[in-house]
């Protein structure tokens, strides 16, 4: 818009120089009246009122008309300029007035030849035919601009919209990154730590209640909890350096599992057997730490709630990919259950890479826990 000001006023000012001599006038004036013409123009142009429909904008559109009249007054050719008054008459006044109001205007070179040239200036056809042009051009040229004006606001004000929507979504998008990176080292910790004190706790009463009846047994137990210990602070180091699950630097998935096994029936006498499918795929470290992290979770609930005397980890192919299931002997859930951290965690787990996992149990038929992932 600002572009089209400056060209139709520059217009009007080469018309005024070029024209002096064939139509003499005050020249230097009307340059001066539309430069200030032009000046008001430009500051109307930034200052975006395509629709405010306050005083601001009629004040510059009576201005603008004004400078304009005075410099074609000053020199005819002025009229040159006649373009540049439209836009500010379609900014300014509601679109059917500013298109009467521009047929008016284009009147203007028609009454400047009657009132200034005494009709000899262009002569009368000429006058006619400039005026019917503009009449014409004037209004649909000032639709045109006008509407282009209001689409170009409307496209910035949904870009700065996008924009903010955008900050927002990335935003959210960090908040929600935080909380499952919360949610994540909350399962890790659980999973990891608070069961390795949990079995340092224990042992630890035990031996208290052994130190002098059973010395022999008493030892067993303190070696159980120094190796407890120290399997806790290598899951803490791993957490920290975000490594695979300690248990799994040096072993397999079904050697670490055998681990669990052993370690659960060291501590609680409950047997423990792992069976796996030789035939079973190689799995992705992600998938591998899930299967870990649930047998952790599912012996662990077995040695604090089962009272069950064996439990039985089963590693095979399925449909889906990888089926895992924990069963165990025991009590099973009872009808008041109410789920901890421990079956909400695992469900979280096996969800993120995509599995699905079931909860069987029945009042003293044990607990069953499956689970399916894909590969």
């Amino acid at each position: 818009m600002t572009a089209y000001v400056v060209c139709s006023c520059t217009l009007g000012i080469v018309c005024v120089l070029v024209l002096d001599s064939y139509f003499p006038g005050k020249v230097l004036a009307s340059i001066v009246l539309l430069v200030l013409m032009a000046a008001t123009m430009i500051y109307w142009a930034k200052q975006n009122f395509i629709e405010d429909r306050r005083l601001e904008p009629l004040v510059i559109m009576f201005v603008a008309l004004g400078l304009f009249i005075a410099a074609v007054f000053a020199a005819q050719p002025a009229l040159g300029a006649l373009g540049a008054v439209y836009p500010v008459i379609f900014t300014a006044l509601p679109i059917r007035t500013a298109c009467a109001v521009a047929v008016l205007i284009s009147f203007i070179p028609a009454v400047v030849v009657y009132l200034v040239a005494d009709g000899y200036w262009l002569h009368w056809e000429y006058g006619l035919v400039l005026t019917f042009v503009a009449g014409v051009t004037g209004p649909t040229m000032g639709v045109i601009l006008t509407r282009s004006a209001r689409i170009s606001m409307r496209l910035d004000y949904l870009t700065t919209e996008l924009a903010k929507s955008r900050s927002e979504v990335e935003q959210l998008s960090r908040e929600a990154g935080v909380n499952a990176e919360r949610e994540r080292l909350a399962l890790e910790i659980h999973d990891t730590l608070a069961q390795g004190f949990a079995s340092i706790v224990t042992l630890s009463q035990a031996i208290e209640t052994e130190f002098y009846e059973r010395p022999h047994t008493a030892k067993q137990h303190l070696r159980l909890v120094i190796s407890t210990a120290r399997e806790s602070l290598n899951e803490a180091r791993a957490m920290v350096s975000e490594l695979t699950p300690a248990a799994m630097w040096n072993l397999s998935l079904t050697a670490a599992m055998e681990r669990l096994a052993m370690q659960l029936e060291q501590q609680t006498g409950i047997k423990a057997q792992v069976s796996a499918d030789p035939k079973l795929p190689r799995l992705s470290t992600s998938v591998e730490v899930v299967l870990l992290r649930v047998t952790q979770e599912a012996i662990s609930n077995v040695r604090k709630h089962s009272r069950a005397s064996k439990v039985r980890i089963e590693l095979a192919r399925s449909l889906m990919g990888v089926r895992l299931n924990v069963v165990d002997d025991g009590i099973g859930l009872p009808g008041s259950y109410q789920p901890g951290f421990g079956l909400p965690g695992i469900r979280t787990r096996v969800a993120q890479i995509g599995g699905r996992v079931s909860v069987h149990s029945s009042p003293k038929a044990g607990v069953r826990i499956e689970l399916e992932v894909p590969l």
